[in-house]
């Protein structure tokens, strides 16, 4: 499921990107072996998205904020919507990308993907001041109690 793309997918134009930096990626960012992996990936998704009449632009460089405002004010981009990582390392460039975003007046819109749940959206009982819930189950029945049963997964396109 990709709801960023299901969401865009509304607007009469639709220009799917992937940026990549290296650099921002971290200690814990795709090497070595799982970069053939992402690069097949890619090349899948760029297959299905021909399907549609879309085209995957991929950039690499230093910084994914820059290339983001490049291509938003090449194509004229009034929105831009993307999913939601859960590292460190993304938290901070999604705030790059917010404001970068911000700046040049385009909306920004954050989807979730990757998890059942946000991670940051339960609220956390008084006392409870972060760290980790021990175990799957505490948080799955404090956000099934909070937010309800997780979103159901999209029909696949025929």
């Amino acid at each position: 499921d990709n709801v960023a793309l299901q969401m865009a997918s509304h607007h009469k134009h639709v220009i799917p990107v992937f940026l990549w930096s290296k650099k921002e990626q971290g200690s814990w960012g795709v090497r070595g072996c799982l970069e053939v992996v992402l690069k097949d990936a890619l090349c899948n998704l760029d297959k299905k998205l021909k399907q549609y009449n879309l085209r995957l632009v991929c950039r690499e460089g230093e910084d994914s904020s820059t290339m983001l405002r490049d291509i938003c004010s090449e194509c004229g981009a009034g929105a831009v919507y993307w999913n939601k990582e859960h590292t460190t390392e993304s938290r901070i460039r999604e705030e790059k990308y917010r404001n970068v975003l911000q700046e040049i007046y385009v909306q920004s819109i954050e989807c979730q993907s990757s998890l059942l749940y946000d991670p940051s959206s339960p609220s956390l009982a008084s006392g409870f001041n972060g760290g980790h819930w021990g175990t799957l189950m505490p948080f799955k029945r404090t956000c099934e109690k909070q937010l309800g049963m997780p979103r159901r997964p999209i029909p696949r396109a025929e």
